[in-house]
């Protein structure tokens, strides 16, 4: 079992400088924090702000394909309170079965989501860009039944071309996949 120290409980002077101190949280028997802790509670404090701003981001954009609340990675600063410094939002990524085009506008959202906060991190980047995919794919899944569609009919759909020089060439092009780098 390991003992811990309690606020305010007084320590002996191990260090010869006739001010006693709480070993776990660096205060001195005034209460009051040392200035290199207190920097360190402020440095902690700008984080957990960043951090609860970051993922409530996150949340506002991702609407109702977030599922369940933030989750928080704390630590706990000089002065015994708690700070936020990492965090996550899980969200549904999940194509819509049998829709592509309601795929793609959850990616749409999923990707919009994964980019809402000011600083994206790799792993929200890496999100944007598989939700891009995704929904490219589902484009082409869409596209597809679409084409299927019109062959069945008593007509093709259309396709540009010219001719130069005896040559037909078709103007049709598939657009690439969207990536977003890192």
């Amino acid at each position: 079992m390991a003992s811990v120290s309690a606020i305010g409980q007084n320590q002996p002077d191990f260090m010869g400088l006739g001010q006693k101190t709480d070993k776990v949280h660096g205060l001195g028997s005034t209460g009051e924090l040392s200035p290199k802790d207190k920097q360190k509670v402020e440095t902690l404090q700008k984080c957990d702000r960043q951090v609860r701003a970051h993922e409530a981001a996150h949340m506002a954009a991702g609407g109702q394909y977030i599922r369940g609340a933030a989750t928080y990675t704390y630590e706990t600063g000089p002065d015994g309170k708690q700070y936020a410094v990492g965090g996550e939002v899980s969200i549904d990524t999940s194509p819509v079965s049998g829709d592509p085009k309601a795929t793609v506008r959850k990616m749409e959202k999923v990707e919009t989501a994964a980019l809402a906060p000011a600083d994206p991190s790799p792993q929200d980047r890496a999100v944007a860009a598989q939700a891009a995919r995704e929904a490219a794919e589902a484009e082409q899944q869409e596209q597809a039944q679409n084409s299927s569609k019109g062959q069945s009919g008593s007509s093709q759909p259309s396709v540009p071309s010219y001719s130069k020089g005896g040559k037909s060439v078709d103007l049709s092009f598939a657009v690439p996949a969207l990536s977003i780098l890192a």
